[in-house]
């Protein structure tokens, strides 16, 4: 993930954001390796 301008993201500002993002949608915070684990799991599951 890159900032506007290119740069990295620092970790903590996606972390912030996403629990903002859960929060608002009164769900459960997650971060963003769980993501990518259930996004691999799906696709092996779909083969």
């Amino acid at each position: 993930m890159c900032t506007e301008i290119g740069t990295f993201q620092d970790p903590r500002n996606v972390l912030r954001v996403m629990k903002r993002i859960s929060k608002a949608a009164n769900v459960t915070p997650i971060r963003f390796h769980d993501i990518r684990h259930t996004h691999a799991s799906v696709l092996i599951s779909e083969g």
